[in-house]
């Protein structure tokens, strides 16, 4: 097993594209992906409109807000509505997540790249199905670029600034990633190893918000690392303390 960090994304070994060769778990993966996607931003979209003229902080369960007594009537009505798409926006999501959770457990890739921290089996999946085959990128940066993850070019002395990213690319896997990369961050006081020790490090300097966006950088880094070698994340860089 071999650290895999921005540093071992350099080695150039066999990628395990093969396991997938005439599978067809990636194009399952990719339609699923892409459903789940569109639920969820659907999802978005309708609590957005469910809480238009209420004060965020406070906006109530749909079925809760359904029932105000102090709501118009008209409003009530197209509540109803709303909720209606809503629930069953909710359910195709849990069958997405089931059907998701079923091609994930046959696909070795997926398997492999949910071994990392702050990555499940939906960010794995969506990874698999946009890129099956992670050679097409010469480095993890190439393809952290790819993802938009990559800091604006505003470097100085030859050195990389921390700051703003790029955000081109995939949207949904930058959200996803940076998603994954908060999550490890609110644990990061019950770590232990290298990873651990560089976000404490990265902390100490800069804005939780910044560090968020570096990680999620170099969780892209690691994943194609991943994906090239076939190698399985080294735990101990991120052990339970």
């Amino acid at each position: 097993m071999t650290q895999c960090s921005s540093q071992t994304a350099t080695v150039r070994q066999p990628t395990v594209h093969g396991l997938l060769h005439g599978d067809e778990n990636p194009a399952a993966l990719q339609t699923l992906s892409l459903q789940l996607e569109l639920e969820v931003a659907s999802k978005r979209f309708l609590w957005r409109l469910v809480a238009f003229g209420l004060p965020m902080p406070a906006v109530p369960e749909p079925q809760k807000a359904e029932s105000d007594a102090t709501l118009p009537e008209i409003a009530k009505a197209a509540l109803t509505i709303l909720v209606q798409h809503l629930e069953a926006i909710e359910a195709s999501i849990a069958v997405l997540d089931q059907e998701i959770a079923a091609v994930h457990t046959q696909s070795p890739v997926s398997r492999l790249l949910a071994s990392i921290p702050g990555i499940g089996k939906i960010t794995a999946s969506a990874i698999v199905a946009s890129v099956p085959d992670p050679s097409i990128f010469k480095s993890g940066r190439d393809f952290s670029a790819w993802l938009g993850m990559t800091p604006r070019q505003n470097s100085s002395g030859g050195k990389e600034k921390l700051g703003s990213i790029t955000k081109r690319g995939n949207r949904y896997l930058r959200r996803l990633l940076v998603l994954g990369a908060t999550s490890l961050l609110r644990v990061v006081g019950r770590r232990k190893g290298a990873l651990r020790d560089w976000l404490v490090a990265l902390l100490a300097r800069k804005p939780a918000r910044l560090v968020t966006v570096a990680l999620a950088n170099k969780l892209a880094r690691i994943i194609w690392a991943v994906m090239t070698t076939g190698e399985t994340f080294r735990m101990e860089i991120f052990a339970r303390a």
